[in-house]
């Protein structure tokens, strides 16, 4: 509440113009989160207020500076993926993400935002070797629907049904399977639906 609160003034100081003040709340909110996700709330905001300014550059520089200074910690490298995605940076996005993974190669949920990152930008070999590598590490049914949506979308319908072979009849999800027989419907394998 108290956040939301803060977040109200910022908008209403850059609404008034006064971007420093606006600025100096949401950097505030954003250092004073605990975690990750608390942080990243924030940077949409920051992005679009130095878009407002004409200050990008400096924005990205600074989390720049925050990773080299924090060389083990991903969040700088999360928040950075975050700016260069608001500002439509794929390069810079996935550039940050890689780097995340080398920091916590073990991070399944940043592997596959990765994977993500890969698809959008149409290097399908990277994302499918990426998805692959979240299915090894984390063996579980949630990997492996991934991947098996993942092939879905590309049209290998039989990689798809294969990876979904894989996963034991007891830890199929009810709106997993929903979501997984939206990506079969997609490809208009009308049999395979009706089968699956």
């Amino acid at each position: 509440e108290d956040d939301e609160m803060k977040a109200s003034l910022a908008a209403a100081l850059v609404e008034a113009g006064d971007y420093r003040e606006g600025e100096r709340i949401y950097r505030k909110l954003y250092e004073e989160a605990d975690d990750a996700s608390g942080k990243l709330k924030w940077i949409a905001s920051m992005v679009d207020l130095a878009r407002q300014e004409g200050r990008e550059d400096e924005l990205v520089e600074d989390f720049e500076r925050r990773k080299r200074a924090n060389p083990r910690e991903v969040t700088p490298l999360l928040a950075l993926a975050a700016i260069y995605r608001e500002l439509s940076d794929e390069g810079g996005q996935q550039e940050a993400l890689v780097e995340a993974v080398r920091r916590r190669p073990g991070d399944v949920k940043l592997i596959n935002e990765l994977a993500e990152v890969l698809e959008d930008t149409g290097d399908f070999e990277k994302a499918l070797n990426w998805r692959k590598e979240a299915a090894k590490r984390d063996p579980g049914p949630d990997s492996k629907r991934r991947l098996a949506d993942y092939h879905f979308r590309q049209g290998d319908t039989e990689a798809g049904l294969e990876a979904l072979r894989t996963i034991p009849k007891e830890a199929n999800d009810p709106r997993a399977m929903e979501r997984t027989l939206q990506s079969l419907a997609r490809t208009e394998e009308w049999e395979l639906l009706l089968t699956y």
